[in-house]
């Protein structure tokens, strides 16, 4: 699965624009880490009252003119991570791009939210050289001062592990990237004595991780890494892409028949039978699409979008240009040092707003054909002007993860990456109100709701009837919608949103 994109998904597989930064060089710090559609047939379980939910996601520092760190929306998140600090060849060496001050001002900002602040070290490009950092005892101790000495140095809550891939991954990630048989072992052994160092016991841990769980020799039982990571996020996305034969879904929630790429269903299945536990596991969830050239029979039949899973074969079609993707920047973007070759097709969610696949509300455009599939439980477009097919993630699709999370009793989710979704928070606002999450204005922690609960103290309720029209077939195909009235319960002094 070799692929490029502008955007450097972390969390995801992609690459990006490397600049050519100052590395950090942390090996001899010493210093203590200083302390559109209805979704009420998704209507979320208020969670236990005794577990808070994690909301959180990574931060892109290069989409920082679209979303300045100063205006993420702190208050709905309990935790973020900083994308990336990239693995070098000398283990001592972590290298931020350049984004010293950036990751600066977002644990600032953080901490100032009491929202615990991240630093993810890997990514998809960034990953080449953590098993050689991990391979000896010796490679292992000097890790475990870089990484403490980074968390010194900006003062961060924890330490997010991005490895693309343990052991290759069962054959994804970069060429260039260092396997062995052994990373999987490696990789817990180092996490373990990370653990027990001074600075590192106070860190919080976290990880993102394919969907398959990891693989290596001698290890099949991974309830060693329940131990030492407060969660390890499931990274459901990238499940389809330009390199799939058929197109397929980019985050599948549920495994339908004929179908290829895997689900978020089986993910969680394959992860919990592994031994992780189901509570310690978070769904990472798209703020992002990805898009394929199809041509309109493959996907409409009688003015409606029918079919999810068309036929494409990438050496056939013209190069599928993402957001923002030019001949000139797909040539800066560099996969193992070197050039990419070609685009992603990616759009985040926002972008699809800016290009006229959506309009404002999020929802499809005129002249752009909508579906949802009932199988996979994902959103798709088509628009024959440029005969662009587009698998997402809306707020139908978000709600129906944000209740398999609390059906299935998973710590929460993340959100790749935080600035793909709109300033106005459409996607991150599903997944609260499909999760029943609230924010504590005091703490500004998210907490499950409690039943009955809609608001704090003593608000005045009001109860809000809305009745929905039935909308008729556009003539861009999009099916008929029917929606009974819908009853919406708010605080009337606290609330502020949009119904």
């Amino acid at each position: 699965m070799i692929l490029s994109t502008f955007f450097l998904l972390a969390a995801t597989s992609f690459s990006t624009i490397l600049a050519a930064p100052a590395p950090l060089f942390f090996g001899d710090l010493e210093k203590r880490h200083a302390g559109h559609a209805d979704q009420s047939e998704a209507a979320a379980e208020p969670r236990a009252p005794e577990s808070s939910v994690v909301a959180g996601g990574w931060y892109a520092p290069w989409y920082k003119q679209d979303l300045p760190v100063s205006a993420i929306s702190w208050e709905k998140y309990s935790e973020l991570a900083f994308a990336f600090a990239v693995t070098t060849p000398d283990s001592s060496v972590l290298d931020l791009l350049g984004e010293e001050e950036t990751l600066r001002e977002f644990v600032k900002e953080a901490q100032d939210h009491q929202v615990k602040a991240f630093v993810s070290v890997g990514g998809w490009t960034g990953s080449q050289y953590f098993s050689s950092a991990v391979a000896t005892a010796e490679n292992r101790t000097i890790f475990v001062k870089t990484i403490t000495g980074l968390a010194t140095e900006y003062n961060l809550d924890g330490i997010d592990f991005d490895w693309e891939f343990p052991n290759g991954g069962d054959g994804v990630g970069l060429p260039c990237n260092i396997n062995s048989e052994s990373d999987t072992q490696n990789f817990l052994t180092f996490l373990e004595e990370l653990k027990a160092d001074p600075v590192g016991s106070e860190l919080s841990l976290t990880a993102a991780a394919h969907i398959a769980p990891f693989t290596g020799a001698g290890i099949s039982d991974l309830s060693g890494f329940a131990q030492v990571f407060d969660h390890l996020v499931i990274m459901g996305y990238d499940i389809n892409g330009l390199w799939s034969t058929p197109a397929g879904a980019n985050a599948p929630l549920k495994t339908c028949p004929g179908r290829t790429g895997g689900s978020v269903e089986k993910a969680v299945d394959d992860w919990v039978a592994a031994g992780f536990p189901a509570d310690k596991l978070v769904l990472g969830v798209p703020f992002y699409a990805r898009s394929y050239i199809i041509p309109k029979e493959s996907v409409i039949q009688n003015d409606v979008l029918t079919t999810f899973n068309p036929a494409f074969d990438r050496a056939t079609m013209p190069p599928v240009f993402g957001e923002r993707e030019t001949l000139e920047t797909i040539a800066q973007t560099l996969e193992c040092g070197q050039p990419a070759e070609t685009p992603s097709g990616i759009f985040t969610f926002n972008g699809l707003i800016a290009t006229g696949y959506l309009n404002v509300s999020g929802e499809a455009a005129p002249g752009v054909f909508y579906a949802f599939d009932d199988c996979t439980e994902t959103s798709f477009l088509y628009r024959e002007s440029d005969g662009r097919f587009i698998s997402y993630d809306d707020t139908r699709s978000l709600a129906a993860k944000g209740q398999f999370i609390n059906d299935r009793g998973l710590a929460g989710f993340a959100a790749w990456h935080v600035g793909g979704d709109t300033r106005s928070d459409i996607l991150l606002d599903a997944l609260h109100e499909s999760m029943g999450i609230v924010a504590d204005t005091d703490s500004e922690e998210c907490i499950p709701s409690q039943p009955g609960e809609t608001g704090s103290g003593n608000d005045e309720v009001v109860t809000v009837t809305v009745t929905v029209a039935a909308p008729t077939s556009s003539a861009a195909g999009t099916p008929t919608v029917t929606s009974p009235a819908v009853s919406l319960t708010a605080a009337a002094t606290s609330y502020s949103g949009q119904y």
